[in-house]
Formats: structure tokens, sequence, C-alpha cells
């Protein structure tokens, strides 16, 4: 196992790899991952609206946002390990996994691009150049691609969720030979 600390202070235990585990295990365990990114999520709506907003920022704001983006991108990847080694997702499940992985990988892409970006802002910031202005302008567009990935990782988990949960119904049914007729036609 392994502690992290989220954004807003809290501490939570996660698996560093996982081997074969029950579902409930594995959903205990995605839900774990999906509260971590959600803390995080709070402090880079709070950054993405300072861009909006236009409101003056700061290079020790810069330098606090770069480190919620990097909090975020910790979380991120741990969250992708965990999942590319789960050995509990059959076939059944893989495109809703690579699905929920896509986005996940595109959020870590884009919070690297943030931080980059941000880190040059950083230095721009008390000017008013043409060249801050750009940067505003894509900082805010990048935060904006965030966001929007950071709305659907919810509910692709739903998504996963459903789809290993009727595989392990499945699955108990064949093994116990219990399975409902009308059901065993649809398979």
């Amino acid at each position: 196992m392994k502690e992290v600390i989220t954004m807003s202070g809290e501490r939570a235990l996660l698996h560093s790899q996982s081997t074969s585990i029950s579902f409930v295990a594995f959903q205990a365990e995605v839900k774990q991952h999906l509260k971590i990114l959600q803390a995080e999520e709070s402090a880079l709506v709070d950054a993405w609206h300072m861009f909006a907003e236009e409101c003056e920022v700061w290079p020790d704001q810069c330098k606090r946002i770069m480190v919620s983006l990097s909090t975020s991108g910790k979380a991120i990847n741990s969250f992708c390990t965990f999942l590319e080694n789960s050995s509990f997702l059959l076939s059944s499940v893989s495109l809703s996994l690579c699905s929920l992985l896509i986005s996940l990988r595109l959020m870590d892409e884009q919070v690297k691009q943030l931080n980059s970006l941000i880190g040059q802002f950083r230095f721009l910031c008390r000017s008013s150049s043409g060249k801050s202005s750009r940067l505003r302008q894509e900082i805010l567009s990048g935060f904006e691609v965030l966001m929007q990935e950071y709305g659907k990782i919810s509910e692709r988990v739903l998504i996963l969720f459903d789809r290993a949960r009727f595989k392990e119904q499945k699955n108990k049914y064949v093994r116990t030979g219990t399975c409902p007729s009308f059901i065993q036609t649809t398979w």
C-alpha cells in the first residue's frame, strides 16, 4: 500500500500494485482514486477561475498552481498504474477501461502542458505584454480541456463498474449453473 496526501490535506491509502482482487475491492480502490482526483479538481477549478476572470496573477500564485498541477499529475498517474496493473479487469470491460485510460492520459498530458505554460507565465505575469496575454489565453484553453476530461472521469468510472459488475454476475451464474434461462439467451 502507498499513502498519498491530497491537496485538501487528507491522507489516502492506495495499493501500489494490484493482484487478483474481487469486484468489491476493485471498486473500493477505484473510488479511492476518484476521491483523490476530485479533491485535486477543486484546487484546479480555483486556478482556472483566476485566469478566466482575468485577475492579476502573481508569481507565488503561479507556483502554487504548478504544485497543484504536479500533485494532480501524480494522482492521475497512480490511477493509471492501478488500472493498468489490475488483473481484475477482463477483456469484456476493456473498451470501458480504454476509454477511462484515454481520458486519464489526456489529463496527464494537459497537466504537463499547463505546468509548462504557467512556468513561462510566472516570469511574465507582472508585465502587460502581448506574450503574457497569449500565454494567459493558452492557459485558459488548457484548463478548459482539463476540466472537460475531469468531468468525463466519473461517468467513465460508472460505466466501467456497470460492465465489470455485469461480467462478475455472468461468471457467477455460469460457475454455479444457476443462470436464469432468459439471461443465457442474451449472452
